[in-house]
């Protein structure tokens, strides 16, 4: 079974009519957030390509982590380059995007997933040494 990829769109974190992208933009005198976007899902495929998992389609996600993905964007387009603003930066939001980051580095560390696209399969420690050598 292989995974779905899609594309992260900007407005898939914001619509461009919304006061609230508006706002942030004219803030920073432009409107980066398709940028930010970009950065975003090569930052979610080198994390994959690290963990020595399988990429889909150049400029895609994996399916079931573009909710990380627009986490991570949103609160770079909201934080970086403009003044302290604790309407748009929410604490809920910070701790979307740290627990993606945070996800993604150890996807990266292959602490978090399996290796390849198949399923997840962990080897099991094996500790020999006399005590565990009881009856032979």
């Amino acid at each position: 079974m292989s995974e779905s990829w899609v594309e992260l769109m900007d407005a898939d974190v914001m619509p461009a009519n919304s006061a609230e992208r508006i706002g942030v933009a004219a803030a920073k005198g432009r409107d980066d957030l398709a940028d930010l976007c970009a950065q975003t899902v090569e930052q979610v495929r080198m994390a994959y390509a690290d963990a020595g998992r399988a990429l889909g389609p150049a400029g895609t996600v994996p399916a079931g982590l573009k909710a990380r993905a627009i986490a991570i964007a949103l609160w770079r387009f909201v934080s970086e380059g403009v003044a302290k603003n604790e309407g748009v930066q929410t604490r809920a939001r910070e701790q979307a995007a740290e627990e993606a980051r945070k996800w993604l580095d150890a996807l990266g560390r292959g602490e978090v997933g399996g290796r390849g696209s198949g399923p997840s399969v962990a080897a099991r420690r094996r500790d020999f040494g006399m005590e565990a050598e009881e009856g032979l």
